[in-house]
């Protein structure tokens, strides 16, 4: 009985310290998945018929559905359902992928698109399965915050380096931090600014502050719109929470730090760079056919080209190229909808859109399941509300760094806040007759 108790431990130490090594892997992927598309941009490297990137990503999909393989009840109960409608929007998009692969009109493209949104739904997956422990998401956290500020760090030394050719927009000094587009890249940086106000809302606020700063100053410079709508709706939304709540723990000040400290970058592009280049990026609101260049005209085209689809392709989806397709034959920029509702609409159909919206739904559930009197639900909202206005207004289902980045955030503020009795799968529980099994606390 001894040894087979010693035999168990010794077991139990592997399976922990694995675990703990294996979170601190998945830490490490944003920081990676920022640097491979620097690289990919900058070399345009190509392994056969695909990028780097995408082998990268497809090489990391694979270790993530290992992982999540036979561990999917280690989920903690708050994020079951996120994972059940992650599954049901896997399967909406290996059951689109089957119907066009038997029409004969599943071509790579399409593939590797799929591959994308699949990667994204396995990183989330792989978090929920691999943190065990508050402290396991506040790791993931930690990796954000760098992932985050070293993506801020590469815009401004773009920009200041004088690399006009690497801009995003004509005519317009801005930088995206070494990569192709800053699209996905606004998200990024503002998720950051809010991931480091909230890792130092009870200590190191000056670390914190400075992180914000750097992290908004960088949005500024990327010129990214639907990134600065979104930097400020999650600062004015931390404020009002904060007004709206006036008795709470002491430390419920950090709500205002967002919106006080979003002045300074506002201040220093005005009275250093001026706002030249600012009113060039906005100018166009005036003209329906350009305002946002041109997403009223492409959510026409999208639309239309879902209305004009057979029954099939109406149910289970048309693919990404031919939605490219059909807008480049439309109106000539080979390019998609620019938002994620008529993108999954028309590429994974109605079947594909209820699943996107299930998830959606799913992660609101979780952040609002202890309701907004807690400080943790009403950082995880303002990142929620961050990654559904990019989505809406821009499209990030097809950037996988860019959506893995916004659900880890919202885990990591939402579970990482509990407190160290945590809430075990009934399975960890068998496993570790130690482990508590009173409720968390945020």
């Amino acid at each position: 009985m001894r040894e087979l108790a010693a035999t168990r431990a010794i077991g139990s130490e592997w399976s922990g310290t694995f675990q703990v090594r294996a979170v601190h892997l998945l830490a490490a992927v944003p920081l990676a998945d920022v640097i491979v598309a620097q690289v990919q941009a900058r070399l345009d490297v190509s392994l056969g018929p695909l990028s780097l990137a995408q082998v990268f990503h497809g090489l990391l999909l694979v270790v993530f559905l290992a992982v999540i393989v036979g561990r999917v009840f280690h989920i903690a109960a708050p994020a079951r359902p996120v994972a059940i409608a992650a599954v049901f929007f896997g399967a909406s998009i290996v059951l689109s992928a089957v119907v066009r692969g038997s029409g004969g009109r599943l071509c790579l493209e399409d593939f590797v698109s799929d591959l994308k949104v699949l990667y994204w739904l396995a990183a989330w997956m792989a978090c929920m399965v691999l943190c065990r422990r508050p402290e396991d998401f506040r790791v993931i956290l930690g990796g954000l915050a760098i992932a985050g500020t070293y993506a801020a760090t590469s815009v401004l030394a773009v920009y200041f380096l004088g690399m006009e050719e690497l801009s995003p927009y004509e005519g317009i000094a801005a930088s995206a931090g070494g990569l192709n587009t800053a699209k996905g890249l606004g998200g990024i940086l503002v998720v950051t600014g809010l991931v480091w106000i909230w890792l130092t809302r009870r200590s190191h606020q000056l670390l914190g502050a400075a992180g914000f700063v750097l992290c908004y100053v960088a949005l500024v410079l990327t010129y990214q719109r639907a990134g600065l709508v979104a930097g400020g709706l999650a600062a004015l939304w931390l404020a009002s929470w904060r007004i709206l709540r006036p008795r709470g723990p002491p430390d419920r000040n950090w709500a205002f730090r967002p919106i006080l400290l979003s002045l300074v970058p506002a201040l220093m592009i005005t009275l250093v760079l001026g706002t030249t280049d600012l009113e060039k990026r906005w100018n166009d609101l005036g003209d329906v056919d350009k305002a946002g260049s041109g997403r009223a005209a492409l959510w026409q085209e999208a639309a239309a080209v879902h209305a004009e689809a057979d029954l099939l392709g109406k149910v289970v989806g048309i693919g990404y190229a031919d939605l490219l397709d059909n807008i480049e034959s439309r109106r000539g920029p080979r390019i998609h909808s620019h938002t994620d509702v008529l993108d999954a609409l028309v590429i994974y159909g109605v079947l594909g859109l209820l699943c996107w919206l299930a998830v959606n739904w799913a992660i609101l559930q979780m952040i609002l399941r202890k309701g907004l009197t807690l400080p943790a639900s009403a950082a995880a909202l303002a990142v929620f509300l961050v990654m559904v206005l990019e989505c809406v207004l821009t499209g990030q289902m097809f950037g996988p760094h860019v959506m893995s980045f916004y659900l880890l955030a919202i885990f990591g503020i939402c579970l990482g806040s509990q407190s160290r009795q945590r809430c075990a799968a009934p399975s960890v529980r068998l496993a570790n007759p130690e482990t508590p099994a009173k409720g968390c606390h945020d």
